[in-house]
């Protein structure tokens, strides 16, 4: 089986950047497969069980590879891509108003690899669903700086520049976001467990 391409590991290598802002087909399809994933786990933390998912991130790769030869450097590629990534879901919500879900990286990491045997399997699919049932009712900002915070690991200084608002605000909306699924957490038996990964606000 391949092995996916890391986006760390691209960026380690001498000019890659510059040849695919400067159209280098075969770097550019290299960059492709190691952004996709990470695109993808934005928009699938932040918009949860909705048709449009692939729709916002094939949007959202569109609008990165667009937008690449005006990337002078000014912050790290990744966070980058993120901004773009928010920004586009964040379209998307102003567009087509809903209610989604979010749930720890870890957790959703562990949920979505494949069980060591069909019994496993379909266990793990019954959680991750469990999951987003207690998690549908998180208004978009909240889980929008949930995400930024909790996935990627940005303070909230980052996510207040990120989604245009202040840093209390940013600040609020994680807190908030995060209380709000603590409080379904603590209510579940099976789920408890995964109280102890979401971790504090960053300042």
């Amino acid at each position: 089986m391949t092995m996916p391409i890391k986006l760390d590991d691209l960026l380690s290598k001498a000019d890659f950047l510059q040849r695919a802002r400067s159209g280098d087909r075969a770097s550019l399809e290299k960059l492709a497969g190691a952004v996709l994933p990470r695109v993808r786990k934005t928009v699938y933390f932040t918009m949860g069980s909705n048709t449009d998912l692939e729709d916002v991130v094939q949007m959202a790769m569109v609008r990165i590879f667009r937008g690449l030869s005006r990337f002078r450097g000014d912050s790290q590629l990744e966070t980058w891509i993120d901004r773009v990534t928010v920004n586009t879901v964040r379209a998307h919500f102003r567009r087509h108003p809903f209610r989604g879900w979010f749930s720890s990286c870890d957790s959703i990491d562990r949920l979505e690899s494949p069980g060591k045997t069909p019994h496993e399997g379909a266990e793990k699919n019954e959680t991750l669903e469990q999951l987003k049932t207690h998690l549908t009712q998180i208004t978009p900002k909240k889980r929008i700086a949930l995400v930024l915070s909790a996935v990627h690991g940005y303070t909230v200084a980052e996510i207040a520049q990120m989604t245009d608002c202040t840093i209390e605000t940013a600040k609020k909306r994680v807190q908030h976001g995060r209380r709000e699924m603590l409080r379904r957490l603590m209510k579940d038996e099976e789920l408890g467990t995964i109280l102890e990964e979401f971790s504090p606000c960053q300042d």
